[in-house]
């Protein structure tokens, strides 16, 4: 679970592992999300603010290159378009 969730926010941001201190900070951010018990969708929602406060990121950046990067979640987890009729 812990290196899945720093896969993903390394993708998130575009980091490439080891690259300057952005990813000494994204594992440090998950290290301490990880020793709570009770791991919520408030906490990662929380971890991700003070990653992109860390890294100086702005969130319309993020937006942007969203639309230019695959999706992080897999078609399993999304609703099916037929389940809405």
């Amino acid at each position: 679970m812990k290196q899945m969730l720093i896969n993903k926010f390394r993708v998130k941001y575009g980091i490439k592992a080891d690259v300057d201190n952005f990813d000494a900070i994204i594992r440090d951010e998950v290290e301490t999300l990880m020793q709570n018990n009770a791991l919520t969708e408030h906490d990662l929602t929380q971890m991700d603010k003070r990653l992109r406060q860390r890294l100086s990121i702005n969130p319309e950046e993020i937006n942007n290159e969203a639309s230019h990067k695959p999706a992080l979640h897999s078609s399993a987890s999304q609703r099916s378009i037929h389940s809405r009729v």
